[in-house]
C-alpha cells in the first residue's frame, strides 16, 4: 500500500506483512525536511527511506518504507522542520494503523 499527503490523519487497516510506503513532497533547498517523530514500533518495521530528486527540479519526494511485523495498533508521526532549529514543525504527517491479528482473521 502506498500513501501520500493526502492520507494524512487517516486511519489504516493493514494486513500481517503487508508493506507500507509512505511519500512525502520535500523541497530541501528551502532548508525543510522531514523527520520520523514516531516510526510504529513494535508493529511497524522500518525497511527503507531515501529521498528521490529529479534532476534540476528543488522539489523531491522523501519515501519510507515499513512492515507490518506484529498485530496491534501504531502510530506513524512525521514532522516537516527546518535543519538546524528547534521551532515547531511547519507541518506534521500522521498516520494511525491498525494491523490485523492473522489467528483472528483465518477462524472467520
Amino acid at each position: 500500500m502506498t500513501v501520500d499527503e493526502t492520507s494524512n490523519g487517516q486511519t489504516l487497516v493493514v494486513e500481517p506483512g503487508e508493506a507500507l510506503e509512505i511519500c512525502l513532497g520535500e523541497i530541501r533547498t528551502e532548508g525543510y525536511v522531514w523527520s520520523m517523530e514516531d516510526c510504529g514500533e513494535p508493529q511497524l518495521s522500518l525497511e527503507v527511506e531515501r529521498f528521490y530528486s529529479p534532476r534540476h527540479h528543488p522539489l523531491g519526494r522523501h519515501i519510507w518504507r515499513f512492515r507490518a511485523t506484529a498485530p496491534g495498533i501504531s502510530r506513524v508521526r512525521l514532522c516537516y522542520r527546518h535543519r538546524w532549529n528547534d521551532e515547531p514543525p511547519r507541518q506534521t504527517y500522521e498516520l494511525a494503523l491498525a494491523i490485523r491479528d492473522e489467528r483472528r482473521v483465518r477462524r472467520s
